[in-house]
């Protein structure tokens, strides 16, 4: 009896750890199910695309901002006589698109908008980008002073003009979402880009 006993309890240890053994890949693929959802950040305004101006941009192409409707951009806002401040927004820009994958470039777009209509042409703003070798769905805007300023208080970008005729301004990087709606926002300059590279990624996947 002790040893039909023990085989017993052999044969039961056997198939519970036959059981587990089938049950492994079945709970993996959950954990990775699970792991892949990542929920969308929640909105922190209204959409921008609200804001109906019509923008030119650095190939002479009319541009309003919800034509960009169905994919993440990134805005900000510069002047491109700036020495200092504003080719390291750029730079900061290009360097989130240089951090995603080959689909996830194609679906998110990066707008900079003029805070110097006067200075900042059409042809002024393809030299720009040539100079910066920005790539990937740059649009450079150019509007009138008043639209800018508009634009400026939407997303919070502060800025004056100095005596000097240059700016001294904020450095906010905004991403929104497909309805245009800011849903992440840096502000300084120095800090890491790893949260604005997970959420342009959660963003454009």
């Amino acid at each position: 009896m002790k040893g039909q006993s023990r085989r017993i309890t052999r044969d039961r240890a056997a198939w519970k750890s036959k059981l587990r053994a089938s049950m492994l890949p079945g709970i993996l693929m959950l954990s990775l199910i699970a792991g892949c959802k990542k929920e969308s950040p929640e909105p922190l305004g209204p959409s921008l695309y609200q804001i109906e101006t019509t923008w030119t941009d650095q190939n002479g192409q009319n541009l309003q901002l919800k034509d960009l409707e169905g994919n993440p951009v990134l805005i900000s806002m510069i002047y491109t006589r700036c020495k200092m401040i504003c080719p390291r927004m750029a730079s900061d820009m290009q360097k989130v698109v240089n951090s995603l994958d080959e689909d996830q470039r194609k679906r998110l777009h990066l707008v900079a908008v003029s805070i110097d209509p006067e200075n900042d042409t059409t042809e002024v703003l393809k030299e720009f980008q040539e100079k910066m070798k920005l790539q990937g769905n740059w649009h450079l805007l150019n509007g009138s002073e008043k639209e800018a300023r508009t634009l400026a208080a939407a997303i919070g970008f502060q800025y004056r003009k100095t005596p000097d005729g240059h700016f001294t301004h904020s450095t906010p990087l905004l991403l929104l979402n497909e309805k245009g709606e800011p849903v992440y926002r840096k502000d300084r300059l120095n800090s890491s880009l790893d949260d604005l590279v997970e959420v342009a990624r959660l963003l454009a996947d």
